[in-house]
């Protein structure tokens, strides 16, 4: 990456911290019947909601069972949070190591994950993250996915109703426990926390709509400790947490809808971390247009307004114009 223009010194330097990364770079290999196989390098393993980074370094085992069951499990020792050079402004942040977090560390970070199909609507991923002297997250997100039929269109007609299959309403749970493992001698305050996320709405080819809410439970701990993460469902949410203090709430909408060639994302989140008083509201917008085969541009708008002085409202605008190989 070269710094062509920023708007005060120093604003190029923070996104990019590192000019050129290599975000994947592994061999795998399958057994022939495809019932496991096994990944050594840089990729971006099996995802679960507590795990961050856009590639991580490691090996990962996978098994697939005939029930249509996956269990994927990673051993990671280095990881990247940002890898992008899209218009979101989070840039190339360098690999680091996983003991990072502090002198007492684990050299190695353990996600497990699995995919349970329950039938053809339901399906239920259990994970567990798991650092020496950091952190265990143990949660499971439950999915469950309807056809919508076309009752609208049939309502006042003789005519059957009938399952588009396009449409769908979609409804997902994430409940994770957050296990402080951190030595009392680095972190005395924290304290095991609960967190979760509903989310219900409408999808179709088109368009959707949906609401949700996040949370997190009440006590003092990094959940985003190194590799892992939060799942707050929008692009900032900066209270949840703030600065470790946790007991927050977020209720959200959030939809997409294509015009033409034009795609729109907008969510609009109101929430209140309780351990420090403040309130929030965000609001996002996204879109993208395909200028040609080729081009593509897209970009972003993020306001957020807060109702004390500290921390600062802000805006944040990004454009970015790619062209595909």
């Amino acid at each position: 990456m070269t710094d062509l223009w920023q708007q005060s010194s120093g604003d190029f330097d923070n996104v990019f911290q590192q000019p050129v990364d290599v975000r994947d770079l592994f061999v795998n290999w399958h057994a022939p019947s495809s019932a496991y196989g096994v990944t050594i390098g840089r990729r971006a393993f099996p995802d679960n909601p507590a795990l961050d980074g856009d590639s991580q370094q490691g090996a990962g085992f996978t098994i697939k069972f005939p029930t249509e069951t996956t269990l994927d499990l990673t051993v990671m020792n280095r990881w990247i949070k940002y890898s992008t050079t899209n218009y979101d402004a989070w840039g190339i942040t360098g690999w680091r190591n996983v003991n990072a977090v502090h002198l007492k560390a684990g050299d190695a970070f353990l996600a497990v994950s699995a995919q349970l199909p329950l039938g053809p609507h339901l399906r239920v991923s259990p994970f567990v993250n798991y650092q020496e002297a950091v952190l265990g997250v143990y949660g499971a997100t439950i999915d469950l996915s309807l056809p919508v039929s076309t009752w609208p269109l049939t309502a006042h007609t003789n005519a059957p109703s009938e399952d588009t299959g396009s449409t769908r309403w979609t409804s997902e749970l994430i409940l994770a426990y957050y296990q402080n493992r951190f030595p009392s001698a680095f972190a005395p305050e924290y304290e095991d926390v609960w967190s979760g996320r509903i989310h219900s709405g409408i999808k179709g080819q088109d368009f959707s709509a949906g609401i949700g809410v996040f949370w997190i439970g009440h006590g003092s701990l990094d959940t985003g400790a190194g590799l892992f993460a939060d799942f707050d469902p929008l692009q900032e949410d900066d209270l949840y947490p703030y600065n470790d203090q946790n007991n927050a709430h977020l209720f959200y909408i959030d939809g997409s809808i294509t015009l033409g060639k034009i795609r729109l994302q907008p969510a609009l989140g109101i929430g209140r971390n309780d351990a420090i008083g403040r309130d929030s509201v965000e609001l996002d917008l996204f879109f993208s247009y395909p200028l040609s085969k080729r081009i593509d541009l897209a970009g972003y708008l993020v306001r957020v307004d807060f109702s004390g002085e500290e921390p600062p409202n802000y805006t944040k605008i990004g454009t970015s114009i790619s062209y595909n190989f």
